[in-house]
C-alpha cells in the first residue's frame, strides 16, 4: 500500500498499527534484556553456590540454607525465561503483523 494514496484519516489509521507494534518490539526488547541478565545472574550465583555448598558441606545447617536459596534461584530463572520466551513469541507476531503491513 502506497503511502501517497492515503488521506490524513486513512493515514492515521495506517500509521497508528505499525507505531503500536514497533514501540511494543522496543519496550518487549528491554523487558527481555532485564531477563536475560537476571538469568545470568542466577547462572553465575548457582555455580557460587556449588563451591559453597562444596566448602561448607561439613558445617551444621549449610545445605539445608545452600539448598533453599538454589531453589529459590531456580524459580526466579524459570519464571524469566518463561517470560523471555513469551516475549519473543509475542515479538515475532508482531514483526509478522509489520511483515504484512509494510
Amino acid at each position: 500500500m502506497s503511502l501517497a494514496g492515503l488521506h490524513t484519516t486513512s493515514l492515521s489509521r495506517f500509521l497508528d498499527p505499525i507505531f503500536h507494534a514497533t514501540q511494543e518490539i522496543a519496550y518487549n526488547q528491554k523487558i527481555i534484556a532485564s531477563n536475560e541478565a537476571t538469568v545470568k545472574a542466577c547462572e553465575e550465583e548457582l555455580m557460587t553456590l556449588k563451591e559453597v555448598e562444596a566448602g561448607t558441606s561439613h558445617w551444621w545447617g549449610s545445605r539445608k540454607a545452600v539448598s533453599s536459596r538454589g531453589e529459590y534461584l531456580l524459580r526466579k530463572m524459570r519464571t524469566a525465561v518463561e517470560k523471555i520466551e513469551a516475549l519473543e513469541k509475542q515479538n515475532a507476531a508482531l514483526k509478522k503483523t509489520l511483515s504484512k503491513i509494510h
